[in-house]
């Protein structure tokens, strides 16, 4: 954690804090005041009250995924005991998804070489004129996750 005095991106250090309960105190403290100021006098904080908002109770960037959708596809429901045995990375993740091993678009350096092994060995890629079919090899591919270095995958359709 940054302490007071660190150099920022400017080369400036900085001499704020970071306790955002305590900003948002001073600015509306600060919106209590400015009524009492003279009309001309402008007083401003810089700083968003996060608490004049309503919080949103939103994952951003993760939705929760049915079982519906990827029990089909070979995945299994999240284990707190599978995470904690196996040491899975990004367990947060897979937790907030639901999954017992987060999907993730990025790929690792197993994944690429999986990827690579199937396309040359899968007889669901044995037809040059065609796409494989992505369901049953997200399926395979399943089979495959461990949470440490392979991690379940989804096909996504953009409309």
């Amino acid at each position: 954690m940054r302490q007071v005095g660190t150099l920022n991106r400017t080369g400036k250090a900085y001499t704020g804090h970071f306790n955002v309960p305590l900003k948002n105190h001073l600015a509306h403290l600060l919106d209590l005041t400015t009524d009492a100021m003279l009309s001309h006098t402008v007083v401003r904080s810089g700083w968003v009250n996060g608490n004049n908002y309503e919080s949103a109770n939103e994952t951003f960037g993760m939705i929760q995924l049915s079982p519906t959708l990827f029990k089909p596809l070979g995945m299994f429901e999240f284990s707190q005991e599978y995470a904690h045995e196996q040491k899975i990375r990004h367990k947060y993740i897979a937790e907030h998804q639901g999954t017992l091993v987060a999907v993730l678009p990025i790929h690792t350096r197993n994944e690429r070489d999986l990827f690579q092994l199937l396309s040359q060995s899968s007889p669901l890629f044995m037809d040059p004129a065609h796409q494989p079919n992505w369901t049953a090899l997200t399926s395979v591919w399943a089979g495959h996750a461990n949470g440490k270095t392979i991690f379940y995958k989804v096909r996504i359709t953009v409309c």
